[in-house]
């Protein structure tokens, strides 16, 4: 028998190079698979993450805000009366809006494009009642032995301020969208308790109670000088340091000096809800001390200012006040951005701060006869393509609206508005010609909202392009019932198509001229004893004699002399001391229906844009 050997081939215990390569290339492939995985999952985690803050912290702002409105303290009509003890409600609307980021001063061109940027310019301040737990707030005990300490203090009354300002890095006056993460705005909220019992101090001589006085009892003076530099640094620096310390609402009432009318003391008083129904007595709308528009040097040169009617709100654009509301146009987080007034200083500066980060905060008015159009949507036709409503002709205006199209309703401010389609067959609302279909009205919509001005491709065109109107074409809803042109005020424009669409009134108050706000106003002033409107009547002998209070007095005026020198008629069908006799007006002489406020909210992190509006509506019921 034969053996056989059988050799066996060597083996190797490992792997080939190009298996190796194999291996590795799959395990870099596996990694790079999970950490996009995981990138994916921490991204979405981040963007969610950021979306629950966001809504977080806007339903948050939401709901104070809706809680201040629901606790609003006066109806929301002009004229109430001093002491029935309503308080006011009071809205200014800035010149900026939705579609043009505002280039920082009232003539500038609009730039298109921007829509991450809204109005921000706004400012709304009104009287509040709590329904639940009080409003709390500090102040600085002026008696006894905590005289000078801080101490907590409850309302269920306050005059809460909401508004807006700018974190302006490149000081240039204007939201920056090439600097979006750093150039948003910060929502600030100042909430000033009511306190009228805190006047616990007599002046006997001045028949007053106060709460603290400037010169305050422990200075070497008695009065300030107000041609005294050294004097009025003292008392700007004593009102800044007072207003930040006290979370009142109070005026601050100025008293001459019998013996010397170049001197003068400053009495602190806290208000009441009567009060606050007189424009003059509210936060921010009576400056005492301000920079000279002149002053070139350091420290800067300042002035005495004296009050002023029509009281507007203060704001700081050029000049610096004590009791001002900040523009846009100074950054808050610079030590310039200095807001007497209004942001708290020292430990207290960041209570007043709700929101920061914030694009757009965007008051806007109900107007009951403002003007919706309809809008043809993408397809550019009325209806849907074809004969929608079988009457023979396709696309025609009857079919506007159509059930299941893309027609779409908009108001003045909506995207698309300014670029509504022409047809023949409607009625021309714009110079340019161009036509809209009316298809109803009542809309949430600026102050003198047909002033301001957007950019589509067609050219510049009015907000709501009723600019071409005829005035004869569409009452004015301002004049009184049943009378003639004539008779509308000569402030309002020559066409007034709905409660907001134009400026205010314009009496002697010159509310014409800066920016449009809605106020309840009070009837104070038709029985105040000043002759407010700076108008005449010729006696028998020719002489001109001041006219005080004509609207109450008891006569019919039937011809005066105005500011100017021109002399009017009044109709005599109106009666006795009829509203055309009254020395002041309210800047819209309307209810107000309701609010509507845009709150926008940017995070820079995941890019993020969120929004919230809060609706109040004040229609009695």
């Amino acid at each position: 028998m034969s053996i056989r050997t059988v050799r066996r081939r060597p083996t190797h215990a490992g792997l080939t190079l190009v298996e190796l390569l194999i291996a590795t290339t799959l395990t870099l492939m596996l990694v790079a698979a999970v950490t996009q995985a995981f990138q994916v999952v921490g991204t979405s985690i981040a963007v969610n993450r950021a979306t629950v803050e966001m809504v977080g912290e806007l339903r948050s702002v939401g709901v104070r805000l809706q809680n201040d409105l629901e606790g609003l303290t006066v109806a929301a009509r002009p004229w109430p009366e001093a002491a029935s003890g309503q308080g006011y409600i009071e809205y200014e609307e800035g010149w900026a809006h939705d579609g043009w980021l505002f280039p920082g001063n009232l003539g500038g061109t609009p730039t298109p494009g921007v829509t991450h940027y809204g109005d921000a310019d706004d400012v709304l301040m009104f009287t509040s009642r709590t329904r639940d737990a009080p409003f709390v707030g500090v102040y600085q005990v002026r008696t006894g032995p905590l005289a000078g300490t801080l101490a907590a203090l409850g309302s269920t009354l306050v005059e809460v301020v909401w508004w807006a300002t700018l974190t302006d890095v490149d000081r240039d006056g204007s939201p920056n969208p090439n600097t979006l993460e750093n150039e948003t705005y910060v929502l600030l909220r100042r909430a000033l308790l009511i306190r009228p019992d805190l006047n616990t101090l007599v002046e006997p001589a001045f028949d007053r109670r106060y709460f603290a006085v400037f010169p305050p009892p422990s200075s070497s003076l008695t009065w300030y000088t107000r041609t005294s530099q050294t004097h009025l640094r003292e008392l700007r620096g004593l009102i800044k340091s007072f207003v930040a310390q006290n979370d009142l609402s109070v005026r601050l009432e100025r008293q001459n000096n019998p013996g010397s009318p170049n001197q003068v003391r400053i009495y602190v008083v806290c208000n009441s809800l009567d009060d606050l129904t007189k424009p003059e007595n509210r936060f921010a709308h009576s400056p005492i001390i301000r920079v000279a528009a002149s002053s070139t040097t350091t420290p800067p040169t300042l002035e005495y200012v004296p009050q002023a009617f029509p009281f507007r709100i203060d704001h700081d654009d050029a000049r610096d006040s004590v009791t001002r509301l900040p523009s846009t146009r100074l950054a808050f987080s610079t030590p310039a951005a200095d807001e007497p007034g209004m942001i708290k200083s020292g430990d207290q500066q960041g209570e007043d701060v709700l929101l920061d980060r914030v694009l757009a905060f965007d008051v806007r008015a109900y107007d009951p006869l403002a003007f919706v159009g309809a809008h043809p949507g993408r397809d550019g036709v009325w209806g849907s393509p074809g004969d929608d409503d079988s009457s023979g002709t396709a696309d025609d205006i009857g079919e506007a609206g159509w059930p299941r199209t893309d027609d779409e309703l908009v108001t003045p401010g909506d995207p698309g508005f300014s670029a509504l389609p022409t047809d023949a067959s409607l009625i021309s609302l714009s110079s340019t010609g161009r036509a809209v279909l009316p298809v109803s009205r009542g809309a949430y919509v600026d102050l003198a909202y047909t002033l301001k001005w957007i950019r589509d491709d067609t050219g510049d065109h009015s907000y709501n392009l009723r600019d071409g109107l005829a005035g004869t074409s569409y009452p004015n809803p301002l004049a009184p019932p049943g009378t003639s042109p004539a008779d509308v005020p000569a402030g309002f424009p020559p066409a007034y198509y709905s409660h907001f669409s134009g400026m205010p009134q314009s009496p002697a108050a010159g509310f014409g001229t800066g920016l449009p706000r809605y106020d309840t106003w009070t009837f104070h002033y038709e029985r105040d004893g000043l002759n407010q409107d700076r108008d005449a009547f010729v006696n028998s002998a020719g002489t001109l004699v001041p006219l005080i209070d004509e609207g109450t007095d008891g006569f019919d005026l039937t011809s005066w002399v105005n500011s100017t020198g021109n002399t009017q008629t009044a109709n005599p069908s109106r009666g006795v001391d009829d509203v055309g006799e009254r020395e002041t007006a309210p800047p819209y002489p309307v209810p107000l229906r309701g609010l509507q406020v845009k709150i926008r909210l940017f995070d820079p992190a995941t890019r993020q844009i969120r929004q919230i509006t809060v609706v109040s509506d004040f229609t009695p019921r």
